[in-house]
């Protein structure tokens, strides 16, 4: 089983493939684009394997058939940011670590650590000089028998620092730290073409039909002078997307009474001939069996 993001788009979404490369199940957890990596784990203990991913500004936990358990309990999060998952405690509970950064104001950044409830481990944040690269990767690097985690920074004049950390009284093990996946080198073979030849785990099918119809939020927003805005459709519906003025007048017509298939679907505006303000964009369904209407801001 293969686990994957799928970001820049009109939304966010997680997929699930087989060994074959065939979808098994997707699911839109945000209306954001912009995400890091995915981290399996036993989070809560259940004996099944949760997802772990960021997804601008937050931490969303879901399970393998879809369901989102947890989000935006972890507090704000700027990106760009990874995930990594790991037993950082004798208690045997798994907790996250996950990156925040103010690089453009005083070129340093934070590293979190949670615990599976939401509350900061009482060591986090752990504070860097410059941009950290990468979120820390744990091992038994001085061969103590116990955790250290290393990163990299880089700084806006381009010095790079290495971080190590030592949790004292932390047993290390890899079983503490299975996942993320390093490249495909899960098992820390330094083959990273190697795949091993895992059972794949047993998913339910899932027809990816939204359940409801909708209309996005464009993005970006505000905007110069191109922005993505997404829909959802029901099942197969004749689609009118329109663009108007703060007067109500119609400044662009995107699509027009135009048959189209169930499923998420989006389209570009760009608004080249017009000039900054304030705009509306109204998706109109079935000659008015749906009706939606945002707004968008234009800045030249």
């Amino acid at each position: 089983m293969q686990i994957d993001s799928m970001y820049y788009d009109i939304f966010s979404r997680i997929s699930i493939y087989d060994s074959s490369a065939n979808l098994v199940r997707r699911w839109r957890v945000s209306s954001e684009n912009s995400g890091g990596n995915i981290s399996l784990a036993d989070f809560d203990n259940d004996g099944s394997v949760e997802i772990i991913s960021w997804v601008f500004p937050e931490i969303i936990i879901s399970t393998l058939n879809g369901e989102i358990i947890r989000r935006n309990m972890y507090g704000y999060l700027g990106g760009p940011n990874s995930i990594t998952v790991g037993k950082l405690t004798t208690t045997g509970t798994y907790n996250i670590a996950a990156m925040d950064y103010n690089l453009y104001s005083n070129d340093t950044a934070s590293i979190f650590f949670y615990n599976f409830d939401g509350t900061p481990m009482s060591w986090s944040p752990l504070h860097t000089k410059g941009l950290a690269m990468y979120i820390p990767q744990f091992d038994d690097i001085d061969s103590d028998g116990q955790v250290d985690m290393v990163t990299i920074t880089s700084t806006l004049d381009d010095n790079n620092y290495l971080y190590q950390w030592t949790i004292p009284g932390v047993p290390y093990s890899r079983e503490r730290f299975l996942w993320p996946m390093y490249e495909h080198d899960r098992y820390r073979t330094s083959q990273y073409g190697f795949i091993p030849p895992d059972e794949i785990t047993s998913v339910p099918s899932y027809n990816e039909t939204p359940l409801q119809f909708s209309l996005q939020h464009n993005y970006p927003n505000p905007f110069n002078p191109q922005t993505a805005i997404g829909f959802s459709l029901l099942d197969v519906s004749n689609v009118t997307l329109k663009v108007y003025d703060v007067l109500g007048r119609e400044v662009a017509t995107l699509l027009n009474n135009e048959a189209m298939e169930e499923g998420e679907h989006g389209i570009e505006f760009d608004a080249n001939k017009l000039s900054s303000g304030v705009y509306f964009y109204r998706l109109i369904i079935d000659d008015g069996a749906f009706i939606e209407t945002k707004k968008l801001l234009l800045l030249k």
